[in-house]
């Protein structure tokens, strides 16, 4: 079952039994990028995330670098500063563990 019918069975459920609820809808297309690194960091120790597997996302975080080819033509590499890296299964998880540990959160795109 897709998370966007998890989502409506769990609405209509809540709403049919006479549950009053509140939904946010939230534009992600750069919320990857804008993560300040540290912070999240910070938030994933405060969690009780510490040790080897706290250096490893770290490890994962920083250190990164991009570069852009235009039609054939490639700039210098910089220096990625925020974000969490897109396209991976972790990413997610880094970017909304820390702010949504006790809510229930369906995830769907549209």
């Amino acid at each position: 079952m897709s998370n966007l019918l998890c989502f409506l069975d769990q609405v209509t459920g809540l709403v049919d039994n006479g549950f009053s609820l509140d939904i946010v809808y939230v534009d992600l297309a750069k919320a990857f990028d804008k993560v300040p690194r540290q912070r999240l960091l910070n938030k994933l120790k405060a969690y009780g995330i510490h040790g080897k597997l706290h250096a490893w996302i770290a490890d994962w975080l920083v250190g990164r670098r991009q570069r852009v080819c235009l039609q054939g033509e490639y700039n210098q590499w910089k220096w990625v500063l925020s974000g969490v890296p897109q396209g991976s299964v972790l990413g997610p998880v880094l970017l909304w563990s820390p702010y949504v540990i006790r809510q229930t959160i369906i995830i769907f795109a549209l």
